[in-house]
């Protein structure tokens, strides 16, 4: 697929107003009192496709309705601003269901494709048009169904729609293979760990301890025999700059600087905060801020050790009683664990590297591929970029 590059009027595309010709919480019938699938806020990711969840429940009152082909639009601040916005394709034929009364649903019309309404729902312009028009008290502002009554957006004949979707779509649908591969490596990563280290599953010989049964070339120790938890280092938002390595709080990359604190590869902790005692793995060089602990291991060869080891341990439910929750180091070194040996440590970390090497690789090419679309998208859909076949 070519694309001429120069920007140029789309002159053959219909201006037309937004609720025309995408369709606005026009739902699905639905029968009361029975239980339904149903996708919650939480259940979709800012700036992915993909809902990545859903649960059962009954449907008792007029909740949000959707089906197959039909795009979730977060209408609720921060959510709407993060880019909460999903395309529904994980229902059966057929099924019609249930979701978060913050959810606006938009469904297409014949003269647009399901996916150029996703794709026009992700336009920047369109969500900040949305966005200045909230209403509500502050922290709670909602967008009113009716603002999409009051914007244009040009709409290219279905041929091009589907050059336009089918050129974003091959990006989306490579991101979200790269997740499944990642997914399934972190699963494999995990297996192993828990085949090994929980169930002993290789071992036949074991002792009594405080620990139950244990293999006998293992020992009851702490987890401060085999790392420590050390302070991140403020960095605030206004002293970050560039965007050459990801900062760390307690739930995740909040942002990225022209420094590291940390070489990687590296373990970063929650410390403060709703999401303390969070577990993320880094394998290139970070910044850790002083909402985390960043994690020395005894020996850099028992990395990926340490890391899965951390993961079973329950962190949240350790944290203390203060206003702001909090995880303390002490206590969380105090945790008791089930030793192996010095060499299956080792030897675990050697075998899952592949496996997290593999990770970082396709999370890096997912980085790309995001703003390869992102920057793309707006031109797209507004006609500055065409495709030729």
């Amino acid at each position: 697929m070519d694309s001429q590059n120069k920007e140029q009027d789309s002159v053959d595309w219909e201006e037309r107003i937004f609720s025309d010709v995408i369709k606005i919480n026009d739902y699905p019938s639905l029968e009361k009192g029975e239980e339904q699938t149903h996708v919650g806020m939480k259940h979709i990711e800012e700036n992915v496709r993909k809902i990545q969840k859903t649960v059962k429940k009954e449907y008792k009152y007029s909740k949000p309705r959707f089906e197959n082909g039909d795009t979730l639009f977060a209408r609720i601040t921060p959510c709407l601003e993060n880019g909460k916005t999903a395309f529904v394709d994980i229902l059966d034929e057929g099924e019609a269901a249930t979701g978060s009364t913050e959810f606006l649903v938009m469904s297409a019309t014949e003269d647009v494709l399901p996916k150029f309404v996703y794709y026009t729902a992700r336009r920047p312009d369109v969500r900040q048009f949305a966005i200045k028009r909230m209403t509500g008290s502050s922290g709670r502002q909602r967008v009113p169904t009716d603002v999409f009554d009051n914007i244009s957006i040009k709409i290219p004949p279905l041929e091009e729609q589907e050059k336009i979707v089918g050129f974003l779509d091959a990006i989306d649908t490579k991101i979200e293979t790269n997740d499944r591969i990642i997914e399934l490596c972190d699963s494999i990563s995990q297996t192993i760990f828990s085949y090994w280290f929980e169930s002993f599953s290789p071992y036949d010989e074991f002792k009594d301890t405080e620990e139950g049964d244990i293999p006998q070339e293992f020992s009851v120790a702490e987890i401060g025999d085999v790392c420590s938890f050390e302070y991140g280092e403020k960095l605030t938002k206004d002293e970050r700059e560039g965007d050459e390595y990801p900062v760390y709080g307690s739930n995740g990359i909040t942002g990225w600087h022209k420094e590291s604190l940390i070489d990687g590869p590296g373990i970063i902790v929650g410390r403060k905060g709703v999401n303390f005692g969070s577990i993320n793995l880094e394998m290139g060089d970070f910044w850790p801020i002083d909402t985390t602990f960043y994690i020395e291991p005894n020996n850099e060869s028992e990395l990926f050790y340490v890391y899965h080891l951390l993961r079973t341990v329950p962190f949240d439910h350790l944290g203390s009683d203060s206003a702001v929750p909090g995880l303390n180091r002490n206590v969380a070194e105090d945790q008791d664990i089930a030793l192996p040996p010095e060499k299956a440590r080792r030897e675990f970390s050697n075998l899952v590297r592949p496996f997290h090497k593999k990770s970082h690789e396709l999370r890096s090419e997912n980085n790309t591929l995001s703003g390869l679309r992102d920057t793309i998208l707006p031109k797209l859909l507004t006609g500055k970029i065409r495709l030729n076949v």
